[in-house]
């Protein structure tokens, strides 16, 4: 859990310092459907490598742990990753905590 708190406060510092990848994310969020909303993203991350190679860097400490623990990562939890189901970063809807959408104090 701790990896995955760490890249997620890493990417919330990298979007606070990219406002132009902050909006994209803010655009997708209007998108009609989850798949819509990876579209919107992955449509951007293709076409902005040094975006796409940012989030695989921020997420790799959570795959490498999820490799060597043998748990799934939740498709939801990163970007790429991350634009799965949701918004980002994490894909996770107002008023849900991943991993598994746990609420607070549960």
């Amino acid at each position: 859990m701790r990896a995955h708190a760490a890249a997620m406060t890493q990417m919330a510092d990298y979007l606070d310092s990219r406002p132009d990848v902050q909006q994209v994310f803010i655009d997708a969020r209007s998108q009609g459907t989850p798949e819509e909303r990876r579209a919107a993203i992955k449509a951007y991350t293709d076409t902005h490598p040094d975006v796409a190679a940012t989030f695989q860097n921020i997420r790799q400490p959570v795959r490498d742990l999820s490799a060597r623990c043998g748990l799934p990562m939740h498709q939801g939890m990163m970007p790429g990753g991350m634009a799965p189901g949701g918004m980002a970063p994490g894909a996770m809807a107002p008023g849900e905590m991943a991993p598994g959408g746990m609420s607070p104090g549960q």
